[in-house]
């Protein structure tokens, strides 16, 4: 992972420096470094969580080896890095944050009836849905059973054992909402915002506020670092919904959202903008319980990705960006360096777009050239 171009934007108000921060010398490259070097020591822990025998173990393993980025432990890791913590305790903290994040994937890849995440089968669709509850219950347990392991004074643990607990009670209710939205359109963009944040947001903000906990970095500071990541996190969402129209996820076809009626931020903000004849067209295409037709599927792909809801989508992203970067720059410098260098590599994809390329977009067999997403 190359970091070396990466700078940290301050704000015009001077940096305070917290007395937890030990590593002058360091800078936020070498932090990220040395994350990315302890990264295998994460992945020995999360296989040693999810032995088990029989189906539920096959299930564990399948699920841990379909990889992904690791964001969450590499944030926890580099803030650790940053905070000049004890090796051990930060990698099974790590290791829970980890756990946590792909127990959620799993339930949501049934609930949301996704049959492919990172180019690969899910969990329910390669083993049955019986088999993917149990596994992400088996992932939330595996997750406590890490914390357990962490050496930590009795007070410091408590506050991590009740903050994985609160983000998974939000994580649960923000899915929960989520469902509650599908097929129509009784929520507003605060909602969306609200259920971003809760879904995707706490476990962006999860690692970070963790690895504080565990050092007993103040409460304003780790205030600002919480904000920062849920900010962070929607934003990531955001980005999300539009690779889901654009067709950019792996092994997906364009416009799964569409298709399944769920309630993303391209298709809120067109039902919202457009005129009544098309919007009440817009909630049939979206309310019905039947398999849309390849070229309704394809019409409204196209209608989307030509509206003027995709500058919108940016807006909100580039919102929360800034308000990431605002509650950055209030951390100490080589923390908010650290956060400011995860945030540009969180968010490289999207922020590297290209305006007015061209990409085939695949929707039930149905190949054809649509623009990409502008900046605007």
């Amino acid at each position: 992972m190359n970091t070396s171009h990466r700078t940290h934007q301050c704000s015009t108000q001077p940096i305070r420096r917290a007395t937890f921060s030990r590593h002058p010398s360091f800078n936020a490259d070498q932090c990220w470094q040395r994350a990315q070097q302890r990264l295998s020591a994460v992945e020995d822990l999360l296989r040693q969580y999810t032995v088990a025998p029989g189906l539920i173990g096959r299930a564990a393993a399948y699920q841990i080896n379909t990889g992904g980025k690791r964001w969450r432990p590499l944030f926890l890791l580099a803030v650790g890095e940053a905070l000049n913590g004890a090796h051990d305790p930060f990698i099974k903290l790590a290791a829970a944050t980890e756990l946590l994040h792909n127990a959620s994937l799993v339930h949501d890849d049934l609930q949301d009836h996704d049959k492919m995440r990172r180019g690969m089968e899910t969990v329910w669709h390669r083993f049955g849905s019986e088999t993917a509850i149990n596994l992400g219950d088996f992932l939330i347990s595996s997750t406590y059973w890490a914390l357990s392991q962490i050496e930590a004074p009795g007070d410091r643990l408590s506050s991590l054992v009740s903050h994985f607990a609160q983000a998974t009670h939000q994580v649960i209710a923000g899915q929960s909402l989520e469902i509650e939205a599908s097929r129509r359109f009784g929520i507003h963009l605060e909602d969306y915002r609200r259920i971003a944040r809760t879904k995707s947001g706490v476990l962006m903000a999860l690692p970070v506020v963790s690895a504080m906990l565990l050092v007993k970095a103040p409460r304003e500071l780790r205030e600002h670092a919480r904000q920062a990541m849920l900010s962070l996190g929607t934003a990531y969402q955001i980005k999300d919904d539009l690779d889901d129209l654009f067709g950019r996820k792996a092994g997906r076809p364009a416009g799964v959202d569409l298709r399944e009626g769920r309630i993303s931020l391209p298709n809120l903000l067109f039902h919202s903008e457009t005129d009544r004849d098309e919007r009440q067209a817009f909630e049939a295409f979206i309310g019905s319980p039947e398999p849309p037709a390849p070229s309704e599927l394809r019409y409204w792909i196209e209608r989307l990705q030509q509206s003027a809801v995709i500058a919108r989508c940016w807006a909100e992203f580039d919102a929360e960006v800034a308000t990431a970067a605002r509650h950055i720059n209030s951390l100490p410098e080589l923390l908010g360096s650290v956060l400011d260098n995860g945030k540009q590599m969180l968010l490289e994809a999207a922020l590297s777009e290209k305006t007015g390329t061209q990409a085939e977009v695949s929707t039930n067999g149905a190949v054809f050239d649509v623009p990409q997403p502008a900046r605007p």
